[in-house]
């Protein structure tokens, strides 16, 4: 970690530190109801169902825990609106229900117009339509941390031409602890609109995935923003009148309250805890987070950590990671150890001044768009044995902990179709070269993993110098800065991609050619001279060639639903 990096992340904290919001210590536990009506048979509308399912993959990616209605009658409404009183009641963190659809207002109060409502007189207004005071008293009833209701309504006859309105639009409400928004001002309505999305939607959406904006900004911005695109025909309202502050979607402070809960986790199933007590500790974890948390199928927080830094590009948050000490390693039953390698950009190849550059290592830009797990390692001999029970190396005697070799490119398809079939339903795979270099340079654009000074090599490989003629037990030098050995020297390791000339425009994910003749290998061998071990020099091999110097690490790929 750099210092500037370092210092960038302590200035965070500090900051992060004197926010006032409306739980500093911990991450509140949030849960959103969001409804979408439109398939009204009197007066449909066209975008509530499209700016509910927007709405709700907002809030999710806030964190929230999202119940949606599309398009449901009054019984359904009713039906949900109970089962998202109870959980609000078991979180009491931040509470936040969203309508889009049809709202009418009658003597002062107003109501929700489920999608089977009739509504020809008043009378029926009371009976067929949910007052919108009853979702305040269930919302109180849950004693949340904050309370925030968002309804995108306030459209136009709403009933057609069988019964209108004395009063358009929605009446004025403040109630003491809500946040509370409309559409449109009390006593207006809503713009037309035959778009498939709102403009209210459109830009609250928008606003609320502004990262650390509090509330009160997400709703002037919005107002702000609807009220120039509609040329001051629609100005939404807002009432705020709690006194604290809510950030619904800040990544830092989320991340820091992420990183110290999950060390609060592993330290509470390290201890001697029940299994109910671990499980119900899972359940703590996973629903403070279910952005992160929602498609991870095992009860690993390295995952859910991984996946949040897929979503979290930004290098800050990765070495938010190693100042809270967390490992981000995994090890299968076979003892196969795994790293998580962040996503990111690099120049892969070299510059046309490197010593030992070859024709075929044209320099170019690839971004890596998704982290992924690597083996620290290369595949040792114990590990092939267990899964194939065979010992194919030329160097045995070296011992169960040395790398495997003088097997194919084939040989390996087979060891990782048997390793599936073991590991079920996780799965493996060799790295493609681009994915390889990235991991090996671990940042660094020099020759090697640390830099270009040569004389540092032999701290970091074993090669032609100082291998003895013979490959070595892995993990015996130093690592990469990610935490990679023998990314250099000791055998040289397979890629999954075909040999080929590198694109001429910058590539996200590349996986080279979609046939060839030879296999790429990279990072020398035992072995290799000290240029040919370099972090850019690519090795050909035939996929049936068995050779002594050659071997491969593995990625594990991640486990979601």
């Amino acid at each position: 970690m750099s210092r500037i990096m370092y210092r960038c992340i302590i200035w965070t904290f500090l900051f992060i530190l004197m926010i006032p919001t409306a739980s500093m210590s911990k991450q509140e536990k949030r849960i959103a109801l969001v409804i979408g009506n439109g398939l009204y048979a009197q007066s449909p509308l066209l975008s509530p169902a499209n700016d509910a399912n927007n709405m709700a993959a907002a809030l999710k990616q806030c964190n929230f825990n999202v119940l949606k209605e599309i398009n449901a009658d009054k019984q359904r409404i009713l039906k949900t609106l109970r089962a998202f009183t109870q959980k609000a009641s078991a979180f009491k963190g931040i509470t936040l229900f969203y309508y889009a659809g049809h709202t009418v207002q009658l003597n002062g109060k107003n109501y929700l117009v489920p999608v089977d409502a009739n509504v020809k007189s008043k009378e029926d207004i009371e009976t067929q339509c949910i007052n919108l005071s009853s979702i305040f008293e269930e919302m109180k009833s849950a004693y949340s941390v904050a309370n925030i209701i968002i309804l995108n309504a306030a459209h136009e006859k709403p009933f057609g031409r069988h019964f209108l309105p004395d009063v358009p639009g929605l009446a004025d409400h403040e109630e003491p602890g809500f946040f509370i928004m409309y559409s449109a001002s009390p006593g207006s309505v809503s713009e037309k609109s035959f778009e498939r999305e709102s403009i209210f939607n459109s830009h609250l959406v928008s606003s609320l995935l502004s990262p650390a904006l509090e509330i009160r900004e997400v709703f002037k911005s919005v107002q702000s923003a609807v009220f120039e695109e509609t040329e001051e025909k629609q100005k939404p309202w807002f009432s705020v009148p709690f006194t604290g502050y809510v950030y619904l979607y800040y990544p830092k402070l989320q991340f820091l309250y992420f990183l110290r809960d999950v060390q609060h986790y592993n330290r509470q199933i390290t201890t001697d805890k029940s299994p109910l007590e671990k499980q119900k500790a899972w359940l703590s974890l996973v629903e403070s987070y279910p952005s992160w948390s929602s498609a991870i199928v095992s009860k690993d927080p390295v995952d859910i950590i991984a996946r949040a830094l897929d979503e979290l590009t930004d290098e800050f948050f990765f070495e938010m990671t190693r100042l809270f000490n967390l490992s981000l390693k995994k090890r299968n039953p076979l003892g196969m150890e795994f790293v998580y390698v962040p996503p990111g950009s690099f120049i892969m190849g070299s510059p046309f001044d490197e010593p030992g550059r070859g024709k075929d290592e044209r320099a170019y830009s690839v971004t890596i768009s998704k982290g992924f797990f690597i083996q620290t390692t290369e595949v040792t001999q114990r590990q092939w044995h267990a899964v194939m029970g065979n010992n194919p190396s030329a160097f045995d005697d070296c011992g169960w902990e040395c790398p495997v070799e003088s097997i194919s490119w084939y040989d390996v398809q087979d060891f990782i179709d048997r390793l599936n079939d073991i590991e079920a339903p996780r799965s493996y795979r060799l790295p493609t070269e681009a994915e390889w270099e990235y991991a090996a340079r671990a940042g660094n654009q020099g020759w090697f993993c640390f830099g270009s000074d040569s004389n540092m090599l032999k701290d970091y490989a074993w090669y032609k110098d100082n291998s003895g003629g013979q490959t070595r037990p892995v993990a015996q030098k130093k690592p990469n800065q990610w935490g990679l050995y023998d990314v250099h020297g000791n055998v040289w390791e397979l890629c999954q991609d075909w040999g080929g000339e590198y694109p001429k425009q910058a590539a996200v994910n590349p996986t080279g050619p979609r046939k060839g003749y030879f296999r790429i290998a990279r990072g020398g061998s035992w072995f290799s001279s000290m240029l040919q071990a370099r972090s850019a020099n690519r090795f050909y091999v035939l996929p049936e060639d068995r050779n002594y110097t050659v071997g491969f690490r593995l990625i594990q790929n991640q486990l979601t639903k």
